[in-house]
């Protein structure tokens, strides 16, 4: 018996024992379903501030450079108690996620940091830095936020292992993309676009799902969106005025080539064709500078400039002897270059519009600006019209009321072209052509021939003024002001008479741009006219490697639109995005 005892005593040691050992097996297991899962879960929560915290910080930036801004300001960074700005409101987005500096204990530690630099870890090289000719899918501006918390550990403790670290990276970046779609239809108040069929390779974007608002025979794909069903739907990433915040491509306020100080020199055409009529510099005392004689016949080669329609003698006193021709509209019958040898990159206005017609114009790489016209049109061009150009951007612009004002100084409408004003008020000539009333907005007419060869805006370009930029790919450009909703001066619509399905009205009769039977423009690039503005097509066939932006399309006639092969001619907006 007492045998037996022993043996029973010892066979309870070893139950202990074996407890004990399993003890350390269960800690392991508990370690890992507890300690790991915490540690799981406190990686979720500094993934999500991470990422909140990033994202914040770059759109933060990109909200105070807007579309149009050419510089973004990189601090460096550091940890989240020593920045400010951007890089403190992302900050404070990741406390939204429950990550503060010296949070939970102490344990808690975020790292902020951006850059402009190349970007050069391994896993995000697919993502190039802008510049260098790539503007497009590339990133000007990154934020990259480090969340770590130090994670006492329970169970796993008894194994020797007291802490744990829990980290996440997210690098949120501005990056330059494409507008989608090869024919965005702005109007939301059901304008119908009835041209048919449409053929759009990128697809149609329509605002509005009302009957008949979607085109007919469409090949491609379709992005609509209801406004009306959902009143107060606001534009959104799958809708959107791509030029909403852009404002409008600027004029120069000052002379490029630097002859005639704030303002472009002024050029009477001294008759109505610019090939064959004499064209004098006009000096700032209202003589002209016959030894700036471009025209008289031959094909000239114009710098840049105002130009004017004039029976001014020269020689004449502008009070004595000075007239302007408000009902004609320049002409161009013969060839004409316009190229400043002084300036790479040059501006061209032509006051009264212009019209090319069985004559050739020849454009360096330039703004030109067609302002008024009347009935006749800012811009008229025919099907003999021969146009050849690169980087070249057209304006079609004018007035909306009249001038008031004295023969020396004007005043305008207050939705005028920006810049325009300083233009009219720069010679008197201007002044009493802006008076005569030949600037008022008109319907302008495109009716090309088969030499027909322009581009829009090289954004690449080293001549590219860095103000024109952000419009590069634009080859047509309608003013925002020659519309039936009213526009405010930053480029957005103005909502204080209702909402976005019921902007403010705007007292302009007939914004549309006739396109003529042939319909192939030969324009290369962005079409674009705002909301309130249409194309009327005719019985023709819009065609060309061109992206069109507008409110409506009318007429009988049908789209056939490819998109231009150099992707810097397409439409790019600024996007925040998450590419770590």
């Amino acid at each position: 018996m007492e045998h037996a005892m022993k043996l029973g005593r010892g066979r309870r040691g070893q139950a202990l024992l074996l407890v004990t050992l399993s003890l350390f097996a269960m800690c392991g297991l508990l370690g890992l379903a507890v300690d790991l899962g915490w540690s799981y879960f406190v990686k979720k929560s500094a993934q999500s501030a991470a990422d909140a915290a990033a994202l914040a910080a770059a759109y933060q930036a990109l909200s105070a450079v807007g579309e149009t801004g050419t510089t973004f300001t990189a601090t460096g960074g550091g940890d989240c108690d020593g920045v400010t700005g951007n890089l403190l409101a992302g900050c404070h987005y990741a406390e939204q996620n429950y990550f503060t500096p010296g949070g939970n204990g102490g344990r808690q530690k975020i790292n902020i940091r951006d850059s402009l630099a190349a970007l050069t870890r391994q896993d995000l090289t697919t993502v190039p830095p802008c510049g260098a000719g790539v503007l497009v899918g590339c990133v000007e501006y990154t934020v990259t936020v480090r969340t770590v918390e130090t994670i006492p550990q329970l169970f796993s403790a008894i194994l020797g292992n007291g802490a744990a670290l829990s980290s996440a990276r997210a690098t949120a970046a501005v990056v330059q993309e494409l507008v989608n779609g090869s024919l965005i239809l702005l109007d939301r108040n059901g304008v119908d676009a009835v041209a048919s069929p449409i053929g759009v390779q990128a697809g149609v974007v329509v605002a509005s799902t009302l009957p008949g608002a979607i085109p007919k025979g469409v090949a491609g794909p379709i992005f609509a969106m209801n406004p009306v069903a959902s009143p107060g739907l606001p534009d959104g990433p799958q809708f959107l005025d791509p030029m909403r915040g852009y404002g409008q491509p600027p004029l120069p306020t000052t002379d490029p080539d630097g002859q005639c100080g704030k303002s472009l020199c002024t050029y009477a055409v001294i008759g109505i064709d610019m090939s064959s009529s004499s064209i004098f510099r006009v000096g700032v005392d209202g003589v002209a500078d016959t030894s700036r004689d471009y025209g008289g016949g031959g094909s000239p080669t114009l710098p840049s400039g105002n130009y004017v329609p004039s029976a001014w003698a020269p020689g004449c006193g502008l009070t004595s002897c000075h007239s302007v021709t408000p009902s004609n509209q320049l002409s161009i019958g013969g060839t004409v270059t316009f190229n400043d040898p002084s300036v790479p990159f040059g501006y061209y206005l032509f006051y009264g519009g212009l019209s090319v017609s069985g004559g050739k114009m020849v454009m360096g790489q330039g703004e030109y600006v067609f302002i008024g016209g009347g009935a006749a049109g800012a811009l008229t061009t025919s099907s003999t019209s021969d146009i050849e150009g690169t980087g070249a951007i057209l304006i079609l612009t004018g007035a909306s009321g009249p001038f008031t004002g004295t023969v020396t100084t004007a005043s305008g409408p207050t939705d005028l072209y920006p810049s325009l004003l300083t233009q009219i008020n720069s010679n008197e000539l201007l002044v009493v052509a802006a008076e005569a009333g030949q600037l008022a907005f008109g319907p302008s007419s495109l009716s090309t021939g088969p030499k027909v060869n322009v581009s829009g805006l090289d954004p690449t370009s080293s001549v590219l003024p860095l103000n024109l930029i952000p419009f590069g790919g634009i080859v047509l450009w309608q003013d925002q002001a020659d519309s039936t909703v009213n526009y405010l001066p930053d480029g957005n619509i103005d909502l204080s008479c209702g909402g976005i399905n019921t902007p403010c009205p705007k007292g302009v009769a007939n914004p549309v741009l006739n396109v003529g039977a042939s319909g192939n423009l030969g324009l290369t690039g962005t079409i674009y006219q705002p909301r309130g503005a249409w194309i009327n097509i005719g019985t023709g066939t819009l065609t060309g490697n061109l992206q069109v932006i507008t409110g409506a399309v009318t007429g009988g006639g049908g789209v056939n639109l490819s998109v231009p092969a150099n992707l810097n001619l397409r439409l790019r907006r600024r996007v925040v995005a998450l590419i770590e």
